[in-house]
């Protein structure tokens, strides 16, 4: 398994870097799982997964068939860091 990259963002926070098959790993659910979610091929979830550029939409709807939701933050240094609003998102 690659070896994941420790994060320090934040104090008393770890977070790691993972792949996104790698994150479907630690939540326990099968590509195919995510394809039937997200009205997919398991084939096509395998391809999207080894993407290195992903559309926003195509990333929140893999995270919302993971079961979470997108947070999309632009830092411009330690203490200015924005929350970004996207399309329809309240």
């Amino acid at each position: 398994m690659p070896t994941r990259k420790q994060s320090s963002s934040s104090p008393g926070k770890r977070r790691c870097i993972l792949s996104l098959a790698e994150l479907r790993s630690t939540k326990d659910i099968s590509q195919t799982d995510v394809a039937e979610t997200m009205e997919m091929t398991q084939g096509e979830v395998s391809r999207f997964e080894r993407r290195s550029d992903v559309r926003v939409s195509s990333l929140t709807r893999y995270i919302e068939a993971l079961g979470g939701h997108i947070e999309l933050h632009a830092r411009f240094s330690k203490t200015e860091t924005y929350t970004l609003k996207l399309g329809g998102q309240k």
